[in-house]
């Protein structure tokens, strides 16, 4: 999940401005920001599926049950205190709900199992390595460009996703974390395991042709 979710979220965040610009035009600026600080959360809400399948997988499902219940009664209060500065505080106030959300879920593993933050954040440092190298060469070439060229969103977007895409596809292939190992073999076994079928289907469909 990290591997994908990752890339998406802080490439989101790093464009939010061209992307609102080229998808929805200059009448929805006032949704920069918040959209920006919502991305943000989503990096934490990034942790919960995989927190709550490590409690369920260990047996603790009501505890999971009722988190699940603390938090959107946590989120409804959330919000409704953060309605006050308006759109963006909500969005900020969804951030503190996810950072707290992380926390709480966090301490009740570590009751619970042997499970800490580093056992957690090891199989995502690949991840977290590649989204900052991908990062900061998109910080920089936005930089350079806005500098020394002409520079439109549309094309900024465009052109600085493809780079941001290529910087973490290529930062994460030179990483020799194990856990990319594994990553690499289950996609190996699933293109294998689609192309035998594939081919399968297409010996049948011949073989069913009449001369």
């Amino acid at each position: 999940i990290a591997v994908v979710s990752y890339p998406i979220l802080v490439g989101m965040m790093l464009l939010t401005e061209e992307f609102i610009l080229v998808i929805y035009g200059d009448a929805w600026t006032a949704t920069i920001t918040p959209l920006r600080i919502m991305c943000l959360a989503g990096i934490f809400v990034s942790f919960d599926p995989l927190l709550s399948s490590v409690l369920t997988s260990a047996g603790f499902v009501k505890y999971s049950a009722y988190r699940q219940i603390f938090e959107v009664a946590l989120l409804a209060v959330a919000c409704y205190i953060g309605s006050f500065w308006g759109i963006t505080g909500v969005a900020w106030a969804t951030v503190v709900l996810s950072v707290a959300v992380v926390l709480i879920m966090m301490q009740l593993l570590k009751k619970m199992s042997r499970i800490g933050w580093r056992d957690y954040l090891q199989p995502q440092t690949g991840a977290l390595i590649a989204g900052t190298v991908m990062s900061i060469v998109v910080l920089l070439a936005r930089w350079l460009w806005q500098r020394f060229l002409p520079y439109e969103p549309f094309s900024g977007l465009f052109v600085l996703t493809g780079l941001g895409a290529l910087t973490y596809t290529g930062t994460l292939l030179q990483l020799n974390f194990p856990e990319l190992a594994d990553i690499k073999t289950e996609i190996r076994e699933g293109a294998a395991k689609v192309l035998g079928k594939l081919a399968g289907k297409g010996r049948r469909g011949k073989e069913g042709d009449p001369e």
